[in-house]
């Protein structure tokens, strides 16, 4: 995995943390070219909030509602796996089936770090719908059941 970001090497100065962490994301997701399963993939832009994409915000936060969402340095300092998931989402250490909750989403699980990438199908490409840290024994316990369930149904 890519290295972490750490708010520490900004010398706990939010703002530029912040903008050396965009600038990762913006290099990896809207400055070049990714695509996941030959498919092009892109990140979410709007809407913007102080200049920086949706995604961005979506990845690098977390709360039950978009307007009640709050920086999570767990996940701002992992802003370079996403993409690195993606490109490795055949590899053996990442778990990947389509989601039970939501249709025409993939899950990737990169179980050893317990960090997750959302994919949504979208008509010509698909989208980075989120990443995030599992954080919980219990959701844990859902995903790794949702995965055994995905794996049972392919064998039958």
């Amino acid at each position: 995995m890519p290295d972490l970001i750490e708010f520490t090497d900004y010398g706990g100065n939010w703002d530029d943390y912040v903008d050396a962490i965009y600038t990762a994301f913006h290099d990896d997701f809207h400055r070049s070219q990714i695509t996941f399963d030959g498919i092009r993939l892109s990140a979410k832009r709007h809407p913007e909030i102080d200049g920086k994409s949706a995604t961005f915000w979506h990845i690098t936060s977390s709360g039950r509602t978009e307007e009640e969402r709050l920086p999570d340095l767990e996940r701002c300092k992992r802003v370079l796996w996403p993409r690195a998931i993606i490109e490795n989402s055949t590899d053996a250490s990442i778990l990947r089936w389509p989601s039970s909750k939501y249709r025409n989403r993939t899950v990737l699980w990169l179980k050893e770090h317990d960090y997750m990438v959302i994919i949504e199908h979208r008509s010509g490409y698909c989208m980075l719908w989120t990443a995030f840290c599992v954080e919980r024994e219990h959701t844990r316990q859902k995903y790794q059941k949702e995965y055994d369930a995905y794996i049972a149904s392919q064998s039958t």
